[in-house]
């Protein structure tokens, strides 16, 4: 899945507020190795970054708003995963994040991006719509 999809998706399941702070930001981490795990389309690296600095601006904004710090943290927390991939930070979750990882073995066509969308949509929504 996209970063974005993984901040605004792990936001809002904190943003929701059914578990206590402490479960929310694990779920939010949680949530990354189960998006993942579903097949999907992956953009470059440039196109992701922009899509980062984006929600990440946004996410902040509505931390901001809410006076709510850990609505950022638990965005963050969705994304960690892919850091620590990317910048090999940690062997074992490196190698946790590869077992739940969809693993390509038939080309995936673009259309999937739609999916991705409808799914970031309706998260964006929940996160927009819950002003706890």
């Amino acid at each position: 899945m996209t970063g974005i999809t993984h901040m605004v998706v792990s936001a809002s399941i904190y943003s929701m507020r059914v578990l206590p702070r402490p479960a929310a930001l694990t779920a939010a981490f949680a949530s990354h190795f189960i998006l993942d795990a579903i097949p999907h389309y992956e953009l470059t690296l440039n196109t992701n970054l922009i899509l980062l600095a984006a929600a990440g601006l946004f996410i902040a904004y509505i931390s901001f708003l809410r006076r709510d710090i850990f609505i950022s943290a638990a965005a963050f927390l969705g994304l960690l995963p892919d850091l620590i991939w990317v910048f090999d930070l940690n062997s074992t979750l490196i190698n946790i994040h590869s077992y739940f990882h969809f693993k390509k073995t038939y080309p995936i066509p673009p259309t999937f991006l739609l999916f991705e969308l409808a799914l970031l949509l309706l998260f964006l929504a929940i996160l927009v719509k819950n002003r706890r």
